[in-house]
C-alpha cells in the first residue's frame, strides 16, 4: 500500500512566459514516482475556424504526438501544423491505433481518409469504407491495436460488442449484454467495457465486475498494455489496478487520449494539452492519500 503522495494544483502558475494555468483541476501523483507531465499548447482554433469543441468533437494523437481535432464530423484540423482538411461526409468516429493508423466512421462503415485535389480554399478528404458496420449508429472504440464497435440491437434486445479483424476486413461478435454498455477498450478478444458505474472485464468466455464507482458513472474506459486500465468520469480520471481504483486527475470537460504510457488530456475550456507520460508506475498498486506533502 503506498500511503505518502503529493497534490499538484493548476493554479496559479506561470513558467517561462507561459501561461500553465487550468481552471478548477487538480492532479494527485506518488511522491516517488517517475510519471513526467508535458504541456501542449493549442492556437485560438475558434478564431480561426468558428468551430467550438463540443461533446461530439473527435480528438486523438497522431503518430508524430500532435493532435488531430474533428468538429462538427466535417472538419479535421491539425492545430499545431495549422493544417485544416475539409471532409467529403460527416464522421461520427476518429480514432488512432499504437501503429500510427487513423479510422473514421460515417455511421454505416469503418474506413479511412484519403486526401483529394482541391480547387477550393481548403483540401479535401474523401472517406474511403473499409468494412460494414454490423448495426445502425454503432460506436467505434480503441483497445490496444483492436477497433470494437457497440451498439444496441433492437431485434435481440441487447447491446453488442464487435472486434474488427483485418484479415477479413469484418467485424466479429464478441458478446451481448442487456445492460447500456458506454465505452469499450482491450486487446482483441480480451475486453473492458464500461456499464453505468460498473467496469467488466470479459476473458476467455467468462465476464465479472473488477470495479465500480462509488458516485458517478464511467464515461470512456482506456486500456493499454504497457499501461494498464483508465477511466474517464465527468469529473476525473483514474487508473484501475487490483480491483480497486486510484483517481488521479479532478477535472471537468475534458477530453481524453491514451497512447502507449501516457494519457493525453485536452482540457476544452483552456485549449491545452497535458501529457502524463510513464504512467504504468500507477498500474499494480493500491494507494492511500495519507498526507500531502508539496503543493505548487
Amino acid at each position: 500500500m503506498f500511503k505518502v503522495l503529493f497534490l499538484l494544483l493548476f493554479f496559479l502558475t506561470h513558467l517561462f512566459g507561459r501561461n500553465y494555468t487550468v481552471r478548477d483541476s487538480f492532479l494527485i501523483l506518488p511522491n516517488s514516482s517517475n510519471v513526467e507531465m508535458r504541456w501542449i499548447f493549442l492556437p485560438d482554433m475558434q478564431q480561426e475556424t468558428q468551430f467550438k469543441l463540443s461533446k461530439d468533437t473527435q480528438f486523438v494523437i497522431n503518430s508524430e504526438g500532435e493532435p488531430l481535432l474533428v468538429f462538427e464530423g466535417v472538419l479535421l484540423i491539425n492545430p499545431i501544423k495549422k493544417y485544416l482538411l475539409k471532409l467529403d461526409r460527416p464522421v461520427r468516429d476518429m480514432i488512432g491505433l499504437e501503429n500510427g493508423v487513423l479510422l473514421f466512421s460515417d455511421g454505416r462503415s469503418l474506413g479511412f481518409i484519403k486526401i483529394e485535389k482541391s480547387f477550393g480554399l481548403l483540401p479535401e478528404g474523401r472517406f474511403v469504407p473499409v468494412a460494414q458496420l454490423p448495426l445502425e449508429n454503432m460506436k467505434l472504440f480503441k483497445g490496444e491495436d483492436s477497433v470494437y464497435a457497440c451498439s444496441f440491437n433492437p431485434n435481440t434486445k441487447t447491446y453488442e460488442v464487435y472486434l474488427f479483424d483485418p484479415k477479413s476486413n469484418s467485424f466479429k461478435k464478441i458478446l451481448s449484454l442487456p445492460e447500456k454498455v458506454t465505452s469499450v477498450s482491450g486487446v482483441g478478444n480480451h475486453v473492458f467495457l464500461s456499464l453505468g458505474k460498473r467496469v467488466l472485464e470479459y476473458k476467455n468466455g467468462q465476464q465479472k465486475i473488477i470495479y465500480e464507482h462509488p458516485k458517478e458513472e464511467i464515461q470512456a474506459i482506456y486500456y493499454s498494455d504497457k499501461a494498464g486500465l483508465f477511466y474517464k468520469t465527468a469529473s476525473g480520471v483514474g487508473i484501475i489496478s487490483l480491483n480497486t481504483a486510484f483517481e488521479f486527475l479532478k477535472a471537468k470537460d475534458i477530453f481524453v487520449f491514451s497512447k502507449g504510457k501516457s494519457i493525453f488530456i485536452l482540457f476544452a475550456t483552456d485549449m491545452k494539452i497535458l501529457e502524463l507520460r510513464n504512467l504504468d508506475e500507477l498500474n499494480g498498486k493500491k494507494y492511500q492519500i495519507e498526507r500531502v506533502i508539496n503543493v505548487e
